[in-house]
């Protein structure tokens, strides 16, 4: 499990395999600029957890994880999602070996974005998938 502190700190809290936990490792600082931290699951199909960040001007990035409980360079993938009330993680609707990402647009209107290696950045909007969204207050 990840968690940010108000100070931007960003901590891991592993599992230890028992149902318990392992002592939390601080793996970021300065993550007090995203408004918006998402957890996508595997993004790039590295075996990793990547995450995204999008600040409050509507930047929004990937972190690739490294492999050793950190994260590579981020990936800047665009701007513009702001608009967006909520974005979440998603398994595969593309049917690809990456994961994907769903934003509730400013209609109510659920829309995919698929993501492809951290190389090739993201691809979409697809969608709509789904109309109403908007009656939610957050996507997990």
């Amino acid at each position: 499990m990840l968690a940010r502190d108000a100070a931007g700190g960003l901590f891991l809290y592993p599992g230890d395999g028992e149902g318990g936990w392992l002592p939390r490792e601080q793996v970021g600082w300065g993550w007090q600029v995203m408004n918006k931290i998402i957890t996508g699951g595997d993004m790039n199909a590295d075996g990793g957890v990547d995450i995204f960040g999008r600040d409050q001007y509507g930047y929004l990035r990937q972190y690739p994880t490294d492999g050793e409980g950190g994260w590579e360079e981020p990936v800047w993938l665009g701007t513009g999602w702001e608009t967006f009330s909520e974005v979440a993680g998603l398994g595969s609707s593309s049917h690809t070996k990456y994961n994907d990402l769903v934003a509730v647009d400013p209609n109510g209107d659920l829309v995919t974005y698929a993501t492809g290696a951290s190389t090739t950045g993201m691809y979409g909007p697809y969608g709509p998938i789904g109309t109403g969204w908007d009656v939610f207050k957050e996507l997990l």
